[in-house]
Parts: structure tokens; sequence; C-alpha cells
């Protein structure tokens, strides 16, 4: 499962690439600065959740809850790309909780 969920999530962050050069006409290095958060939320994601179950040794519930976050936050890339709402803000908001 961890698998086919980071497979999705680079797959979409491919995507929501490319929606950022075709749709809103911005070129590759400005794409490229968009995503600059979510490489940053999923750096702090990362040693958060490590220290975690370090600390306490559990990670059922946080891989239980960064899946769902993962989903949800998807869900709103989704929505936001013209589907509900047309807004990059949103967007990389959205993509950056996926990363977290």
């Amino acid at each position: 499962m961890l698998l086919l969920l980071h497979g999705h999530y680079m797959a979409a962050l491919f995507y929501v690439l490319l929606y950022f050069q075709a749709v809103e006409n911005i070129s590759a290095t400005g794409a490229g600065v968009r995503v600059i958060p979510n490489l940053v939320c999923s750096v702090v994601g990362s040693l958060l959740g490590g220290w975690y179950m370090q600390r306490y040794g559990r990670y059922y519930y946080l891989c239980a809850f960064s899946y769902l976050g993962m989903v949800l936050a998807m869900a709103i890339v989704v929505l936001s790309s013209g589907l509900v709402i047309s807004s990059s803000t949103i967007m990389i908001a959205g993509l950056s909780l996926a990363g977290f």
C-alpha cells in the first residue's frame, strides 16, 4: 500500500508541474519554485515522523493518519485544479499537506 500511495503521489506531482506550465503558462523554473514548499514539508514531516517513532515506538496510528492526510490533500489538489475552483495557491497548499 505504501508503494502505491507514494507512486500516485509522484505521478500527481509530475502532472501538477505540467499543469502549472501548460494551463497557467509558467516556465519550468517557475513551476519548480512552486513546489519548494512541498519539499520543505516532506523533509519536516519525515523528521517529525522519525522522531515520534523513535520516542514512542508506535507507528500504526502515525501511518494511518499520514495516509488519510495524503488522500485528503490530493483531493484538495484535484478540486483546486479547476474542478471546483481554479487556484494555484490552494493547489500548492494541498501538495504541501500531502508531502507532510
